[in-house]
């Protein structure tokens, strides 16, 4: 395996991608494989280290490529800078396929807490000027589906108020900056689809977020699959005893299931 980080962005030298790219012996089938983007999260406040290497690893060891995106966070994470740095490292990614080994039809983006606002940002907000100014053709940056992981979606519901500020750049946002923050006004029919998760007991993202979403899509017609597990708090990443660690080493969570889950689902959307 190879590791290497790329600093892509203009905005902030904070902010990079980290590529985990698997080797391909010739004793081993090559074909093209399936990429993920990996947002964190981390309320645009900080970049969540629970979030980040051990998901990548988690795809890695089910036959993907995966790269972890450190994006603009604090007072850089206004003006959408993380939403064109989203935008850089998907066109990035599709641009050197050849390079990565990866399928540059399936580019899937997955998104935790305000990390899933990011990674639907990155679908329902493609055509943003500010991303155009970015990556020029943005239907280059647009991914190809989503896995979205207790995800802050929507200021029209119970929501994380940190998340929603520093989106905004304000504790006092306009309402053009409210409308943009909240998503699921911005699905179209042309949405990409998502595998949607969320815990029912989640006190800091209410499950409200992951529900109007997948009503929204419902609506417009978007594939999507909504997972909701009965207990869990928020932030449970792979929901085991390595990223939660009030979870006992070889305890079972219900929450566990949603990596197979996820893959399963990619799988089947070619099919």
């Amino acid at each position: 395996m190879k590791i290497e980080n790329l600093y892509l962005f203009e905005q902030d030298k904070n902010a990079f991608l980290t590529c985990y790219i698997r080797d391909n012996p010739p004793d081993m089938a090559n074909e093209p494989r399936r990429a993920v983007l990996i947002c964190p999260g981390g309320g645009y406040e900080h970049v969540s280290n629970r979030e980040n290497e051990p998901i990548a690893l988690a795809f890695l060891a089910r036959g993907y490529n995966a790269f972890v995106l450190t994006y603009s966070v604090g007072d850089m994470a206004s003006e959408l800078r993380p939403l064109c740095e989203a935008a850089i490292s998907i066109k990035h990614i599709r641009d050197n396929a050849e390079k990565y080994n990866v399928d540059p039809d399936k580019i899937y983006v997955i998104g935790f807490s305000a990390g899933g606002h990011l990674a639907l940002s990155s679908a329902v907000l493609n055509g943003n000027d500010a991303v155009k100014t970015c990556v020029g053709n943005s239907s280059d940056a647009m991914p190809n589906g989503m896995i979205l992981c207790y995800p802050v979606v929507s200021a029209t519901c119970e929501t994380h108020l940190g998340t929603l500020h520093h989106f905004c750049g304000t504790e006092t946002p306009s309402d053009e900056m409210l409308s943009l923050f909240c998503l699921e006004k911005h699905v179209t029919e042309d949405t990409p689809p998502a595998f949607i998760w969320h815990t029912e007991t989640d006190d800091c993202v209410p499950v409200a977020n992951s529900l109007i979403l997948a009503e929204a899509m419902k609506a417009h017609g978007v594939k999507h699959e909504l997972k909701l597990f009965p207990y869990g708090y928020h932030g449970l990443s792979l929901a085991t005893h390595e990223t939660c660690r009030d979870i006992a080493e070889g305890e079972y969570h219900p929450a566990s299931a949603w990596v197979d889950m996820a893959d399963e689902w990619i799988k089947k959307l070619n099919q």
